[in-house]
């Protein structure tokens, strides 16, 4: 059976059940869209392994460093093209490349991480560890921004996983829109099913981000 809804009919459902029928709102919730918008596959276990290597005394170090990067508050670390071109394809094709000035620059400008964020980012691609506070959610939502930028994988999934065990009332909704523009799965997965067991504690005038949910995950968008 495929479930294809007009807006005119979610707007109907909503004004008549929304508030009125919270088993039956919570029943079509979860059998007509996580169900089947978020299977399980979608929720991916992050696997807690020693690193591999350790090269943190170089952090920030000018030992060896061959190139400086400078934030967006203007904060300066030291850095290795060879560290930085091994973890990252984003930064290998920048730095290892012809085609981009920043290959030949000792100083590279990243206009989309502060100084905060770059220090773990760093932290992450020398010794394989990305440790932040976790009641940070301001940085959590950063780190996994700059993660998923820079195509580290490995960083972003724990980023997901610390994000998603946070999720409350007041962060719902910017987890949920963080998470679907950067194609963050079990950050939308559970922000999503977040939103729909708790729908009627969470600010939504106007249905808006419901309905941004059913249009994302309606089987037509899939």
């Amino acid at each position: 059976m495929q479930y294809i809804l007009e807006n005119s009919e979610i707007h109907e459902y909503l004004d008549s059940e929304i508030h009125e029928n919270s088993i039956l709102t919570l029943k079509f919730m979860k059998t007509l869209f996580f169900q089947q918008c978020f299977p399980p596959k979608h929720i991916r276990a992050v696997e807690e392994k020693e690193p591999l290597f350790d090269l943190s005394s170089y952090i920030n170090s000018p030992n060896l460093s061959d190139v400086v990067l400078v934030t967006s508050d203007d904060k300066r670390f030291h850095a290795h093209r060879l560290v930085l071109c091994a973890q990252s394809p984003v930064l290998k094709s920048m730095l290892d490349s012809d085609l981009w000035t920043e290959s030949k620059n000792r100083e590279i400008a990243m206009p989309m991480v502060s100084g905060r964020v770059l220090q773990v980012v760093l932290e992450y691609l020398y010794t394989g560890r990305c440790l932040f506070p976790p009641d940070d959610l301001n940085l959590g939502i950063e780190l996994l921004v700059a993660a998923d930028q820079l195509l580290l994988e490995p960083m972003k999934r724990k980023c997901e996983k610390t994000l998603s065990e946070k999720i409350d009332v007041e962060v719902a909704v910017p987890m949920y829109q963080t998470a679907y523009h950067y194609s963050a799965s079990q950050l939308l997965a559970c922000s999503s099913h977040y939103l729909l067991l708790n729908y009627k504690e969470i600010q939504d005038p106007g249905h808006e981000v419901l309905l941004q949910l059913l249009q994302n995950h309606s089987p037509d968008q899939r």
